[in-house]
């Protein structure tokens, strides 16, 4: 059955089943290449030694682990070297030099990891935030970077990124209130809370004790854009909750004014 596979898929590309092989064999040659620089995985082809090593060890006990030399532990104990000298630019070079050998790794002393944290000690918050975006882009789901790079970035004012890295946080953990709070105001400060309006829903979920001012946000929001059914409705479900909440009330005040003569919209804001 596997073998009938394998020749409709070459059938289907095209190729012959060798050159099919050829190719896959080439694929799986580079995707494995960074573990060449780990330590002991020269034995894959389980030499003799190996085996009677292993043997002995279900006799005697497991060998005390050595420390073993790679590329990428020595990258990466010269990064931890040049970081206790506080000599930045080799602990920069190790750690890229590191990551460059071993770009998959993701665990919690990853290269780029290491390097953010050498910038975040060195006072060089230009370099740290760089450093977090990369990581970030190199490890979909790393949440950590995210909130990091959420803190320098709206400390900063800058908005636009505060937006963008915040709704990719959100896609690796949609229930945090937190995320869904910096989003929602990182849109505003871009001018661009229509895209709020989701965040805003789920928060009046997540955050119960909010969530009259958050449906009071969601329905300023239709109210700017001139939603008036929306935004009444909104503002309606807040008063049922919070009858004497007088945002609501001075809102809903002015959706009936807008409704009934087409007045302009009042000049306040409601915060």
């Amino acid at each position: 059955e596997g073998a009938e596979s394998v020749e409709a898929l070459a059938n289907a590309a095209g190729v012959t089943i060798h050159d099919l092989d050829a190719a896959f064999e080439g694929r799986m040659a580079e995707r494995t290449k960074p573990y060449e620089s780990l330590p002991g995985l020269a034995k894959v082809e389980k030499e003799p030694e190996w085996i009677v090593e292993k043997l002995m060890e279900r006799v005697t006990g497991p060998k005390k682990e050595t420390k073993q030399d790679s590329p990428f532990t020595n990258a990466m104990d010269r990064g931890t070297e040049a970081v206790e000298n506080k000599d930045w630019n080799e602990a920069e070079a190790a750690y890229d030099e590191a990551y460059g050998l071993f770009p998959d790794y993701e665990g919690p002393d990853a290269p780029l990891k290491r390097l953010a944290l050498a910038y975040r000690e060195s006072g060089n918050d230009k370099k740290y935030a760089e450093t977090l975006k990369r990581l970030i882009g190199s490890a979909p789901a790393e949440l950590d970077a995210c909130t990091e790079f959420l803190a320098v970035a709206s400390a900063k004012g800058d908005w636009a990124e505060t937006a963008r890295v915040a709704h990719w946080a959100l896609g690796i953990d949609p229930y945090d209130v937190a995320l869904h709070k910096t989003y929602v105001e990182a849109l505003k400060k871009t001018g661009e809370e229509e895209k709020a309006l989701g965040s805003l829903a789920v928060l009046a979920h997540l955050d119960k004790p909010h969530a009259p001012e958050h449906r009071l946000h969601r329905a300023e929001i239709y109210a700017g854009l001139g939603r008036l059914d929306p935004a009444r409705k909104e503002v309606l479900a807040v008063l049922e909750q919070s009858p004497h909440y007088w945002k609501a009330q001075s809102l809903l005040l002015d959706i009936v004014e807008r409704e009934g003569g087409g007045v302009a919209p009042r000049s306040e804001t409601v915060n």
